[in-house]
């Protein structure tokens, strides 16, 4: 990406884009989920019954099985990058800095170098620092009628989070919160082309916060999991506080468990690997380097099938004491809160499901 021109990668976005939309409305399934329409992400191809696995025209194979699944992410004959280590066919953007579609023993030296900052132990000396946070946000923010939730209190909250679970001091803690948008962006970049001013946002971001990480001091398997880690988390965080929210109050609780939200609408709903070696799958031949797409919310069973992802599995513990502090803090505070109206959603977001916008109000 570095080496092309603004105009140059303007126009790559927009041929990928043409050819994603041209087979979308053919009724490509997995083209649509990149396409982005969000009812379809756990429907059928229109007028089919749904396979367990069938291959789109974009080359990627789609596995809606969630014990074929399962195995799948499991196998080792599949990896996350081509057998000869370049990025995957149909991933977008390369996005070295990001430090995601690793192989997996590069994730699991990531994953074990920052479990000391984001491992379980640590999360609960920090479990009060997250509350502390969470009523600090709420008595600066205005939330004397309407205002918007993910905006004024999920997204700067999840920052917030990440920041003190960093260690970061005041001028670091700005630079993550001022590109906490384009890190979020990320993981939908991989797979579906965003809009160049997005993408230029996103590359920046992800510049700035690996040379303020590696300035604080991390290098080398904790500087890339740091990276990784703060990329999920903030692309994840926000939308998942503010649906658990809606989930509350569409159950009509202010208190319980987030594992609800998080089944209904989970943090990560696309998930890819790539062929190794020829593999037999239920009967297809997945050749060396093509790409298999787990559609997480076709499948039934969210919580399986994340439980594969070793970053993600790594940030899931404090993804879910956020969401549980922040939800349980914000309706303490204003047991009256309901929704002025349905969430919004951001557009070509099919991996996070990302919300732009959820206005409440104070009854």
């Amino acid at each position: 990406m570095g080496t092309l021109s603004r105009n140059e990668l303007g126009r790559r976005l927009q041929a990928i884009r043409g050819v994603i939309w041209q087979e979308a409305l053919a009724g490509d399934w997995f083209a649509e989920l990149l396409r982005d329409y969000p009812a379809r992400l756990s429907t059928a191809p229109r007028g089919e019954s749904r396979p367990s696995v069938s291959r789109s025209q974009l080359g990627a194979w789609m596995v809606r099985d969630p014990d074929v699944a399962c195995r799948l992410l499991a196998d080792e004959r599949f990896g996350f990058r081509r057998a000869d280590g370049g990025k995957a066919h149909l991933q977008v953007l390369p996005l070295p800095r990001a430090h995601l579609a690793q192989e997996r023993a590069v994730q699991q030296a990531m994953v074990d170098a920052v479990r000391p900052v984001l491992g379980q132990a640590a999360l609960r000396r920090s479990s009060g620092a997250v509350r502390r946070r969470a009523e600090q946000l709420l008595e600066g923010a205005d939330t004397r009628t309407e205002f918007d939730l993910l905006n004024a209190y999920a997204a700067p909250l999840a920052t917030a989070v990440l920041a003190d679970v960093l260690g970061l001091q005041d001028g670091q803690r700005a630079v993550l919160a001022g590109h906490q948008l384009g890190l979020g962006l990320v993981p939908d970049a991989m797979v579906s082309p965003q809009t160049l001013p997005d993408v230029l946002a996103l590359s920046w971001a992800t510049r700035e916060v690996e040379e303020l990480l590696a300035e604080h001091g991390a290098s080398g398997d904790t500087l890339g999991g740091m990276m990784a880690a703060s990329v999920l988390f903030l692309a994840t965080a926000p939308t998942v506080i503010a649906r658990s929210v809606a989930h509350r109050l569409s159950v009509g609780t202010d208190h319980g468990p987030v594992d609800g939200a998080l089944l209904r609408w989970p943090p990560l709903r696309l998930l890819t690997r790539v062929a190794h070696t020829d593999v037999d799958v239920e009967g297809h031949r997945v050749a060396t380097d093509e790409q298999v797409v787990v559609p997480v919310t076709a499948t039934g069973a969210p919580d399986r099938l994340l439980a594969r992802e070793p970053q993600y599995a790594l940030i899931r513990p404090l993804l879910s004491m956020t969401v549980e502090f922040a939800v349980d803090t914000l309706l303490g505070r204003h047991p009256g809160l309901g929704l002025s109206g349905p969430p919004r959603r951001r557009g070509r977001s099919p991996v996070t499901g990302a919300l732009s916008e959820m206005r409440v109000m104070r009854r």
